[in-house]
């Protein structure tokens, strides 16, 4: 499940053929599967507060940004773009993952899709080794995306074959039977979460 073919890409190659795409009229959907437990969020000061264990100062900074998430969500829909993803998630849940749930409630409340799914539940999908990170836009391109094992974006590999209407079908199965975000972090990561002062 997890082989696949294509045009190696630098992170900076990556970078551009997202930004392409992004917010372009025309493209209707942009998919995400992320499989890795941990990225590294260089300069994401929320995170970094929330892993040092100031959760306080973290969900203010999330607070902070909320504008600018606003502005780029209402961009995207003018260009009639529907974002979503999903999240694999493995117990026990990471810091990070727990932060990153944290997160992504903020998007989905402004409309995002986005899901979870526990790993534990793709046992037979994962058989021939994990899903990989991607990012599709429509049934045009998908970007396998290459992380050091600590998470640090290296590059990605781009497919405008076969494998992009695959590995679509694969991320609208998955989508389909998660679990929205917002039910699980009220179910599962709440309860992991220490008090805000």
């Amino acid at each position: 499940m997890s082989a696949y073919t294509g045009v190696p890409l630098t992170l900076d190659e990556y970078v551009d053929g997202f930004d392409r795409h992004h917010g372009v009229e025309g493209v209707g959907e942009l998919w995400k599967i992320e499989r890795t437990q941990v990225f590294q969020e260089e300069g994401n000061a929320s995170c970094a507060a929330f892993l040092a264990g100031d959760r306080a100062r973290s969900l203010a900074l999330l607070a902070e940004r909320l504008p600018r998430l606003e502005r780029q969500h209402r961009a995207a829909a003018a260009h009639g773009m529907v974002v979503g993803r999903v999240r694999v998630v493995e117990e026990p849940l990471d810091p990070y993952v727990l932060w990153e749930l944290t997160s992504q409630v903020q998007r989905a409340a402004l409309g995002e899709q986005i899901k979870v799914v526990d790993a534990a539940d793709l046992a037979e999908l994962e058989a021939g080794g994990p899903l990989p990170d991607l990012v599709g836009f429509d049934d045009e391109v998908v970007y396998f995306i290459h992380y050091t094992p600590d998470g640090v974006p290296t590059g990605a590999t781009a497919a405008t074959d076969h494998q992009v209407a695959h590995w679509r079908q694969v991320y609208r199965s998955l989508h389909d039977a998660a679990e929205p975000v917002a039910d699980y972090h009220a179910r599962r990561v709440a309860p992991e979460l220490p008090e805000a002062p």
